[in-house]
């Protein structure tokens, strides 16, 4: 169970996300459809609206999946279960926010 566990340690990496978006899996999601990755906090690691305007940005971008997302109950249940370590998968159908202005 997680409640006796105890932390020896914290190790971190630097990956480019490119290379992490090659390792994910192949996926048919049809012609808009498209995979997100997410941190521990929520905050958007992979999706579609993450586009950084400048290449070699000091701070990280901090984008909740939330607010790339329009509004919808379902995606405030996958957001928590993702953060919560939970397995599986779910389709939901929805429109991207547009990044016009």
């Amino acid at each position: 169970s997680r409640q006796n566990q105890l932390i020896l340690g914290v190790m971190g990496i630097d990956v480019a996300l490119e290379d992490i978006q090659k390792l994910m899996p192949r996926y048919s999601l049809g012609a808009n459809g498209y995979m997100f990755a997410i941190d521990l906090n929520g905050y958007v690691l992979l999706h579609p609206n993450l586009k950084p305007q400048v290449i070699n940005f000091q701070e990280p971008v901090t984008l909740d999946f939330l607010d790339a997302e329009l509004e919808d109950e379902n995606k405030e249940e996958i957001r928590r279960r993702m953060i919560d370590g939970m397995e599986g998968h779910q389709v939901i159908r929805t429109l991207v926010k547009s990044l016009d202005e």
